[in-house]
Parts: C-alpha cells; structure tokens; sequence
C-alpha cells in the first residue's frame, strides 16, 4: 500500500502535520501537487490524504481511480467549513477557501476520514467524528537550537500571511510607538500589504516567498523577539500554533497573544512572554526584553523544554492514530 499525499503547493501543514505521521509509522508515500496527479499513473492500490484543498480536476482524478483508491483522508488546520469565520479574512484568502474547500466540504465529510488540528475543531466538527492530529516540530534540530547572538539593535519581527489583517493593521499602531527606540523591525508581507506600513523607520519588508525558501531563511540566527499577534474572532479560533516553532528555529524568544492556542502552556514552561492585545504592553514587553539578554536565555530555555514536551505528546498521540 502506497499513500499519495495530495496538496496544492509543496507547503508547511504537509510537513509539520502529515509527513511525520507517515515517517512514524513507517509507511511509504509520495507527494503530488494538484497538477503533478492528473499525469501520475498508480500500479497498486492507494489511500490518499487530501491537505487543505480540493479542485474540480482532482476530484474528478478521485472518482476516475476510485478502483484503485483503498481509503480518503483529509486534513485541515484552519476552519475551513464556516463561511461566517472567513468574514475577518482578506476578499482574496476568504474566496479561495470558498472556492478550493468550503465548496466540497459535502463530499469530504461523506467520503473521508477527516483529521483536524486541534481540539476545537475537533469539537465544532464532532459530527464528522474526526481525529486530532497535533503539529510536529519539523524542520528543527536539537544541535540548532541556540540563542541569536546579542547585536547592537535588538531586532523585533513578525512573520505572517495575509490572512492576519487586523493584527498587521494593529502591528502598525505598535511600531509607530516605538519609532523612538534603538530596534530594527523585519516583516515578512505581500506587497499589498507593505504599502500599509510605508514611513516606518529601521523596518526591513521581506516579500513573502515559497515554504521551502522560508525554512532556509527563518533558520538565520540574527532575529531576537518574534511577535505572534492574534485577535479573539471565528478563523483564530481555530489556529494551530506552529509560530512557536518559527520562532523557536530563528533563535528569538516569542511575545504571544493571550489568544495564541498554546498561551496556556507557554505561561506554565515560562517559555515566552503572553499578553492582551494592547500595544502599551508590548511595547513595554519588548523594550524590556530588549534590554535584557539573560531573560532572553531564561525564555529560551523554557520554550526549549516545551518544545521537548510538544514533540513526546505528539508522539504519544501517533500511536492513537490508525491510518
């Protein structure tokens, strides 16, 4: 039995989610875009796990082979099953959910094993009777995981998908505030969205690139305190919390919201700083861990043991799952 694992692009949920359960449990697979799927012919029987997204093409590819396929799995790790949570997303992130998910959010639940990524899918979903499957810190060694170098500036930065716009409209209002101070600021943005922050002094604007590009660049130990923004609403709900991770492999500890789904836990391994979403406290936030290396050393080691923890959990969890 070979599982072909399905996706749009080559892109981060496949490997921080579907690539290390499969690895687990010693099976083989390949990976095939949408495009690659329709020209791939199969010799033995499949079972294929459909990431994210779906399209017209493909799914007519699926009942074409059904003959050969043994069994569907899809997984998703945003909510893309309610139109009413996609109303805070841009027109664009929000039709293209519409248009490659929500549209044949039918046929998935009738015809897949559906695996979500947290616990609060798992209950808006229970109807469906799907399985929780947690992210795996891919893409970090144990050997890389140091601190960045202290600098001359302390370097502040946010990297993210258009998909946060009212974090990156109220990231604006937060480096207003510390245009006064001794900092440099990276933002990963589109361009549409680097227009909003035009003006801002020590800020470097990095277009948004491909994952595997990403992983090289997010890797580079110059970064100090990484700032996962999130506001309370329907689509953040359902948020998984690789960010940590993100910030874990550039070196940086981590300011989270107190909506970040692993707020919780980074407050009990005192591996970050949490707090409301109010830019008073982060700028106070990060000017104090600006200041002070040592507490920087003291965060990162916290985060290491919990991203020690994350990874035995998510172990564990593996051997509850059959696939």
């Amino acid at each position: 039995m070979i599982y072909i694992i399905i996706e749009e692009n080559i892109n981060p949920t496949t490997d921080y989610y579907i690539v290390p359960l499969l690895k687990n449990k010693n099976l083989n697979f390949i990976r095939l875009t949408h495009k690659e799927l329709s020209n791939f012919v199969f010799s033995e029987r499949v079972r294929l796990l459909i990431v994210r997204y779906l399209t017209g093409e493909v799914l007519r590819w699926i009942k074409k082979s059904v003959d050969i396929i043994d069994k569907i799995y899809y997984f998703m790790d945003d909510d893309l099953f309610d139109l009413k949570a996609l109303k805070d997303l841009p027109l664009r992130y929000a039709f293209k959910i519409f248009n490659k998910a929500w549209k044949f959010k039918n046929w998935l639940t009738t015809n897949t094993q559906i695996f979500v990524s947290n616990d609060y899918l798992a209950e808006k979903y229970q109807k469906f009777n799907p399985i929780v499957l947690p992210p795996y810190p891919a893409y970090i060694d144990e050997k890389d995981l140091l601190l960045s170098p202290e600098a001359q500036k302390t370097l502040v930065f946010y990297h993210s998908t258009a998909s946060h716009k009212i974090e990156f409209v109220w990231l604006r209002n937060l480096l207003n505030e510390l245009q006064s101070e001794k900092l440099f600021f990276e933002l990963v943005v589109d361009q549409r969205t680097a227009k909003m922050y035009k003006g801002i002094k020590n800020l470097y604007l990095v277009h948004s690139m491909k994952w595997t590009e990403y992983l090289t660049f997010s890797s580079l130990k110059y970064r100090h305190i990484g700032l996962a923004l999130l506001f309370d609403n329907l689509f953040n709900k359902a948020r998984s919390y690789v960010k940590f991770y993100n910030v874990m492999r550039s070196g940086a500890v981590g300011i989270y919201s107190e909506y970040f789904p692993l707020a919780k836990s980074i407050k009990e391994f005192q591996a970050g700083i949490v707090l409301p979403m109010e830019i008073k406290a982060w700028k106070s936030a990060i000017l104090e861990l600006a200041s002070n290396h040592e507490k920087r050393k003291e965060l990162f080691e916290g985060a290491k043991r919990l991203l020690y923890h994350l990874k035995e959990k998510t172990l564990e969890d593996y051997k509850k799952i059959n696939i």
